[in-house]
């Protein structure tokens, strides 16, 4: 991974509009005269060709963020489980589903961003969903209830 983060920013900064600075958590940070955001992101989507830099951060940051290779649809349903905001027999294909259902609909028609039927505490379901989907494999694992 990070021979291909470095080779990354190589690339970026070869093109004489745009420097990468890697960022330990992951990301990257841009700077200079890229002449619009189409050139920026033509940029960076020609060094990720190149590189497979988004890839591989992407596979690595898996990794470690669920080591175990839990279905991420079971984690997130344990999750809403462990914070009482959905049926204790809801799992991870239900999950799979009430996504599937949400984002088949028109936007016009969708619900609140997070908002799904299975929640049996709607008041507080949206705001667990929301910190569900960005906690960890082992911190979901490591949840009470």
């Amino acid at each position: 991974m990070i021979e291909a983060r470095s080779r990354f920013v190589q690339c970026v900064g070869e093109s004489g509009r745009l420097a990468a600075t890697d960022l330990t958590d992951g990301g990257f940070e841009y700077t200079g005269p890229a002449i619009d955001a189409g050139d920026h992101q033509a940029i960076i989507d020609a060094c990720n060709e190149k590189t497979s830099a988004d890839t591989i951060t992407m596979y690595a940051l898996r990794m470690h963020d669920n080591p175990e290779n839990v279905d991420p649809n079971a984690l997130i349903a344990l999750c809403l489980v462990k914070k009482k905001v959905v049926d204790h027999s809801y799992g991870g294909e239900q999950y799979a589903a009430d996504m599937e259902h949400y984002f088949a609909l028109p936007e016009s028609q969708r619900p609140g961003v997070l908002e799904f039927p299975s929640f049996v505490d709607e008041e507080n379901g949206p705001a667990a969903h929301s910190e569900c989907i960005e906690m960890s494999a082992t911190e979901i694992l490591q949840l009470p209830g």
